[in-house]
């Protein structure tokens, strides 16, 4: 049987972990309907690399550029664009003003990112699908 396991990103602040308010509902969701009711859970702690992952690419394009690219219609190039334009400005408004890559971004800083363009793409009237049902998916293809 394979494991049901999904990872969860948080920080730590004040000895406690903190958890975004989109990670907290995803790890609800993941739980609710991957463990039956009072079944044992394992939780691993680990220090969190500072990579960007390919899942996070994965998910940022094809779950959330690809629906916001069909809905406004643009293509996922243009997309992209005006999302690092809009949230990965730095310094706006002044000489400085330069925009991040992606790629320049810390795994914290690319799933804030991620989670600022589903919010932007939910004022569009877009729902984007969360990663634990491209997991379901996954596990029904295979």
């Amino acid at each position: 049987m394979k494991p049901l396991s999904n990872r969860f990103y948080g920080h730590i602040k004040a000895g406690k972990l903190i958890l975004s308010v989109q990670t907290r509902q995803m790890l609800d969701e993941h739980l609710a309907t991957k463990f039956k009711e009072n079944e044992g859970v394992v939780v691993l702690v680990m220090k969190q690399d500072s990579d960007i992952t390919l899942e996070q690419y994965r998910y940022l394009y094809a779950c959330v550029y690809e629906p916001l690219a069909a809905e406004l219609g643009y293509t996922v190039d243009e997309i992209d664009e005006i999302l690092k334009l809009k949230f990965l400005t730095k310094f706006k408004g002044t000489s400085h003003e330069f925009v991040t890559g992606k790629s320049e971004l810390r795994r914290e800083e690319m799933a804030a990112y991620i989670d600022n363009c589903i919010r932007f793409a939910a004022t569009c009237g877009i729902v984007c699908q969360s990663p634990c049902s491209i997991e379901e998916q996954n596990e029904i293809q295979n």
